[in-house]
């Protein structure tokens, strides 16, 4: 003979519904021993899907008597993804150094064509050589020569110049990267609770990875971010902080580059851009006009540096490690419950609920909470609470214990009758309260143009909004309101406009009349 053990799945999904689950096993699985105590053997394996921004998943363990036998409940934290970076480069703080000699022809350096042929790395007698000695871009420019400029011959002289980058006092080494992978991660809390007992337990979940605890093999088969194009910036690091790299920034850190970490402390190693300063020749020197150099409080801003929240994504560093916290994820859990043994013992106490409160937000994500203490005669007891909108489960004790419970409901007024079954027997008790319209729908209308208006309008408790109105206080006030405003239309505005146009007529159709003269006194 068999027997169905049910396994109800609460599951506070993103259209707010509630999924039933349920598994059948072999009636000798619940053993009833001589002192009362039944124990039960559950085995199932259940697929969850789920939006994971801080959603509770209970599920209710009941024997072939109804019978309440335990619960389990997975607490779902946010899913984080962690950034597998890849370095481009190093790079450091620099200062442009410029130095020149000018050479007139056949003389020094100044021969065999010596300034067409030129190298950038070239070593020139005529330069500075400690500065040569930092990386740098050596030139040449062809300038008039002959007896005008103190030389014996006419062909054009040499001026040999050389822009180096020189290291300033700022020490700190700056890692460029890109995150072109990230790691998802999810971390679950499970709680098994059954009579006498309480377990818990923090496990993080890995795509494809299978994690063990108290008969239970969890596997995250499938986790999902939206494309979010803040994760393919550049970063910038100096092992302290983590900024966003603009672009601009990183248009100026790129001409001066160097491929590790080593030869970035060494600066000598390193390699300067060849654009990044335009020289021309000043009689026998040289002006150099090179790019605006960065400075290290500049690439770390404020508004640049991790913790960073933009749209509604934070990204933080944990240990030297990018850590994002998406928004919108999905993720999907493979859960076989294998040998799982719960025992109750079964004791004809009675339960009573007190100091209910509802509060919170209706058709909403986060659900509304439900705050009750629930108080047995004796001995503890696990009681199923079954209300018209909502079912769920609390654990009772002989001092009373309040408890906070995740529900959803789909209506802004709540007045209900409950019953909660306890033991051998069931109580009532009274719910009341009135919940919020939901953040998330508000944020909707003013954020998404093209959304659908008229279901946004369809999510409005409108019973609770006529039983407000409806009250006889309030709708004296909304009697009087509309009686002024039509007193005020018919009444005053029509004398005020008439006022005003009689006004305005009388300035501009005013004239001056000048005096009548005497022309007999005038004689």
């Amino acid at each position: 003979m068999k027997v169905t053990i049910a396994i109800i799945i609460f599951v506070s999904s993103l259209q707010r519904a509630e999924c039933l689950t349920t598994i059948t096993a072999d009636e000798e699985k619940c053993i009833l021993d001589k002192t009362g105590v039944r124990k039960c053997l559950f085995e199932k394996t259940l697929e969850i899907s789920f939006n994971p921004t801080d959603q509770e998943i209970d599920i209710k363990l009941q024997d072939y008597q109804d019978n309440f036998v335990g619960s389990m409940k997975f607490i779902l934290h946010r899913l984080k993804a962690s950034c597998v970076k890849t370095i481009k480069y190093f790079s450091r703080s620099y200062d442009i150094q410029v130095i020149s000699g000018w050479r007139c022809a056949h003389t020094g350096s100044c021969i065999n064509q010596k300034c067409s042929s030129i190298k950038m790395n070239d070593t020139i007698i005529e330069l500075n050589t400690e500065n040569q000695k930092f990386p740098g871009i050596t030139r040449c420019m062809e300038t008039e020569g002959g007896w005008a400029n103190g030389c014996f011959y006419v062909d054009p002289a040499c001026l040999f110049y050389r822009f180096s980058a020189v290291p300033t006092n700022d020490l700190k080494i700056l890692e460029i990267f890109r995150c072109p992978k990230w790691d998802l991660e999810l971390d679950v809390n499970i709680i098994i609770e059954t009579q006498n007992d309480k377990q818990e337990k923090l496990i993080s979940l890995k795509p494809g990875f299978t994690t063990e605890w108290n008969d239970l093999r969890i596997t995250a088969t499938s986790m999902t971010v939206a494309p979010l194009p803040i994760l393919n910036q550049l970063f910038v690091s100096d092992e302290n902080r983590v900024a966003i790299l603009e672009p601009e920034s990183e248009d100026k850190l790129r001409s001066f580059k160097c491929s590790s970490k080593a030869s970035a402390i060494k600066f000598n190693e390193c390699k300067l851009d060849p654009l990044s300063c335009d020289c021309n020749s000043a009689d026998h020197n040289v002006a150099c006009l090179c790019y605006e150099l960065l400075e290290t409080r500049q690439l770390f801003k404020r508004d640049l540096t991790l913790p960073f929240e933009h749209n509604g994504i934070l990204l933080d560093v944990d240990h030297g490690t990018i850590k994002v916290l998406p928004d919108f994820s999905a993720a999907q859990i493979q859960t076989q419950i294998k040998g799982l043994t719960l025992k109750t013992e079964i004791l004809a106490n009675k339960c009573k609920v007190t100091n209910v409160k509802l509060i919170g937000c209706y058709k909403c994500n986060r659900g509304a909470k439900l705050e009750l203490t629930c108080k047995t005669d004796f001995g503890n007891s696990l009681g199923n609470i079954v209300c018209p909108s909502l079912t769920t489960f609390t654990t009772c004790v002989p001092k009373g214990e309040t408890r906070n419970l995740s529900v959803h409901l789909s209506h802004s007024q709540i007045e209900e009758t409950c019953e909660i079954f306890c033991g051998s027997s069931y109580s009532k008790f009274e719910l009341k309260g009135i919940l919020n319209h939901p953040e998330e729908i508000i944020e909707t209308k003013w954020a998404q143009k093209n959304s659908n208006k008229m279901q946004n309008l369809m999510d409005i408790d409108l019973n609770h909004l006529l039983k407000f109105l409806f009250f006889p206080r309030y709708l004296l006030i909304l009697i009087l309101t509309l009686f002024c405003f039509v007193l005020i239309g018919y009444c005053f505005l029509p004398c005020l406009t008439r006022f005003l146009l009689f006004k305005l007529v009388n300035i501009f159709s005013a004239r001056s009349v000048a005096p009548k003269r005497n022309f007999y006194k005038d004689i």
